[in-house]
């Protein structure tokens, strides 16, 4: 198998992919790698946010639902938090468990009766701090939500050094390095000529497709996500 990298590797084969090769116990070479480490935490990121990972889609995980209750915030019930809530289903004490479609705003502004009781069928996700989730109908009496979702991403920068797991397959590195690099050789590390800069995006944007080609060959499962509203 090939080696899995943590941040701190991420980050200081992407300074030397732009030509930053002094090591990185300098003070200005420290401070360039947390530069690398920071543009790293925002690929990894923008990754879990926009598209479908399937190591960061974990089994579904249970929230009680309470008889009367609308509001659920899922980042108080879930840990760690997820970027994307991709699939709802209820099940009640019949064991019996039914989808709940998750909605835009303008269709569930739309509904007339929001304190109406019943099992839920239709969900509106806040994308606020505290993923608000909203359930109509309201549960009529104590049931469990079954949420599938694609995990947030670690923040790579907790740690000094960068010590920590990326969370992605070992085949990602690769792009992870480029990525990097591309972002930090742009200027906030140095500014490499735009032609080498372009050449370097092209090779990670390249890669990356075909990782995610890779990725949905292994399953044919790809339910529909909502798009951010405001």
């Amino acid at each position: 198998m090939s080696a899995t990298l943590n941040a701190a590797a991420i980050a200081t084969l992407a300074l030397r992919r732009i030509g930053q090769l002094a090591p990185i116990d300098s003070a200005a070479a420290a401070a360039e790698h947390g530069i690398a480490l920071q543009y790293l935490d925002l690929q990894l990121a923008e990754l879990a946010l926009t598209e479908r990972l399937w190591p960061l889609l974990p089994a579904a995980v249970d929230v009680a639902l309470e008889a009367g209750r609308r509001d659920y915030a899922l980042t108080e019930r879930i840990a760690p938090p997820f970027a994307i809530v991709l699939r709802l289903t209820v099940s009640a004490r019949d064991g019996a468990a039914t989808p709940v479609a998750l909605v835009r705003r303008k269709t569930w502004d739309g509904i007339a009766d929001k304190d109406g009781a019943g099992r839920p069928t239709l969900a509106h996700l806040l994308h606020d701090r505290r993923q608000t989730l909203r359930l109509h109908p309201v549960p009529g009496e104590a049931m469990t939500l079954h949420v599938t979702g694609q995990v947030a991403s670690p923040d790579v920068t907790a740690e000094r050094g960068g010590g920590i797991a990326h969370g992605l397959p070992d085949g990602w590195q690769r792009y992870l390095v480029l990525a990097v690099a591309a972002d930090i050789g742009a200027g906030p590390v140095l500014t490499l000529p735009v032609g080498e800069i372009d050449r370097i995006r092209a090779e990670a944007t390249a890669l990356k497709s075909r990782l995610l080609t890779r990725g949905l060959q292994e399953t044919l499962d790809r339910p529909r996500t909502v798009r951010p509203w405001r």
